[in-house]
């Protein structure tokens, strides 16, 4: 099934560009983009808008979204996951 589309509008291009990007991320398609002018008496004091539709790629989407395996979220093999060094191999027991 293909992803809907997303409408994002402002009045500037890059502040639009972050937030598809952190909303998105890096994989989104722009499918369409347009500058307008809104307001203002008869073209004078008319705001530019600009109005981008965008697509997620849905393969990396799903890649996105799915959690990160343990070893890649911080938590180290040398420890037991309390944030305590595991025990060596061969190591006396602390008396």
């Amino acid at each position: 099934m293909p992803a809907q589309p997303k409408l994002y509008e402002g009045p500037a291009l890059e502040p639009l560009l972050q937030e598809i990007n952190r909303d998105l991320g890096p994989t989104a398609k722009i499918v369409r983009a347009e500058k307008t002018r809104q307001g203002g008496v008869m073209g004078f004091f008319a705001r530019e808008q600009y109005r981008l539709t965008v697509e997620e790629d849905p393969v990396s989407g799903e890649r996105r979204r799915r959690p990160a395996p343990a070893a890649r979220r911080g938590a180290r093999p040398d420890t037991r996951g309390d944030g305590q060094p595991a025990a060596r191999r061969g190591a006396r027991p602390a008396a």
